[in-house]
């Protein structure tokens, strides 16, 4: 990534405001890093923005010299000869969702996370439509969503040889796996790479049945899978012993001072001394600890996803489903096509779930929380490690449905 200077921006700008003003000028993505300042007296300051490997930083310099902007504003681009050492904003500013896609502009993915990425979407996707799948897998430490993870991933690139034009985004190269893969061959891949597998370790093929491997079961409010109460009883469990330890600890400190004791020993016995006073406050301290910063707090919302097979229904359509629910952020997915993302009041998550397997405009829904067990296949396959590329780790940008919701 390449990184410009642009002089001569006012003052009272903020970063936000650098990169709407730049955003429809440079055409490409970038963020602003921070700006430099010699004096608060001065009228302007300079702002730096790296840009993406997709764009030229030459070419970009000229565009905004030669651009003419609003309010007589007359920058000057420039690309250092050195970048001087200012701190970075705590979050560089990026374009925001709604002005990216209306400038239609590309993702910066490689094709090998396209395909990476892709690959984990589809099998997320496939582990919320049968959430048997987990459990089965587990039988064979995991073996089967692996096997299962390399022929998504051979049929990817396959996709890609065939289709380049697909591996410029997730959200297309899913589309085209999804028109020659359709959904309702996912339980026969399921069930073939299993018996592929037992074949292999000389065991009995299992009788598998699509309706027991689609089958739910739905937890009032878990914590990584387990329930929130269970959660809270563990932890309330060692937390008493951890105050009978530390309560014993305390009383047993020798806090005499002794004739002969060094400075040294002299200041920790009186450290003893004023920690024995605060003895009987323990258990209340450790309690309120351990009360804020180790019980999972329950969530005032829901997470929820909606997949639709063979694809999404349009917003016209889905926004009066799903606003039944009192949806917030609710935001489709750029890099599954068939995919929302949202939350509701967990006193319509029943209600919502119990429309699991509805039929829009020809679309069925699998509609699901977002708690059940998942299991994070290997990126080995793609090339990479895989690093920051699985979905509880990837800061998704999707479109925001706001307009739709009802909070």
């Amino acid at each position: 990534m390449s990184i410009i200077a642009v002089k001569c921006i006012p003052q009272k700008w903020s970063l936000g405001y650098v990169v709407k003003m730049f955003s429809k000028v440079i055409n490409g993505r970038f963020e602003a890093l921070n700006f430099q300042s010699k004096s608060r007296t001065q009228k302007s300051k300079t702002c730096y923005l790296r840009l993406s490997d997709k764009l030229d930083p030459v070419q970009v310099v000229e565009n905004i010299n030669t651009a003419v902007f609003p309010y007589q504003f007359k920058p000057m681009a420039l690309i250092p000869d050195h970048v001087p050492d200012i701190p970075l904003a705590a979050k560089p500013k990026k374009m925001q969702q709604k002005l990216r896609k209306s400038l239609k502009l590309k993702g910066d993915d490689t094709p090998e996370k396209v395909i990476t990425i892709t690959k984990f979407e589809i099998i997320a996707e496939m582990q919320a439509k049968y959430p048997g799948l987990y459990d089965l897998s587990r039988k064979t430490n995991h073996t089967l969503l692996e096997d299962i993870a390399k022929k998504v991933h051979e049929r990817i690139q396959v996709i890609g040889e065939n289709n380049p034009e697909t591996l410029e985004s997730c959200f297309k190269l899913s589309q085209h796996y999804r028109r020659a893969h359709p959904h309702f061959g996912d339980f026969q891949l399921v069930l073939s790479t299993l018996h592929a597998h037992e074949d292999r370790t000389n065991q009995p093929r299992t009788q598998l049945l699509e309706e027991e491997l689609a089958a739910v079961k739905h937890n009032k409010h878990t914590i990584d899978t387990l329930p929130h109460e269970q959660v809270q009883k563990v932890v309330y469990k060692y937390s008493d012993r951890i105050i009978k330890k530390v309560t014993e600890h305390v009383n047993n400190l020798k806090s005499e001072v002794m004739e002969g004791d060094t400075e040294d020993e002299i200041v920790r016995k009186k450290v003893r001394e004023e920690l024995k006073k605060m003895a009987p406050f323990l258990p209340l301290i450790v309690k309120q600890v351990v009360t804020k910063h180790f019980v999972p707090q329950r969530t005032g919302y829901q997470r929820m996803r909606i997949y639709g097979e063979p694809f999404l229904p349009s917003k016209e359509t889905m926004a009066p489903f799903v606003r039944r629910y009192q949806p917030v952020r609710v935001n489709r997915s750029e890099r599954v096509y068939n995919l929302l993302r949202f939350y509701v009041p967990p006193a319509h998550v029943a209600s919502l779930l119990a429309m699991d397997g509805t039929v829009l405009n020809g679309a069925k829904l699998i509609i699901r929380t977002c708690d059940l067990p998942t299991y994070k296949v290997s990126a080995a396959l793609a090339g990479t490690d895989g690093a920051g590329l699985h979905e509880d780790n990837i800061e998704e940008e999707n479109e925001d449905w706001s307009d739709m919701m009802q909070v």
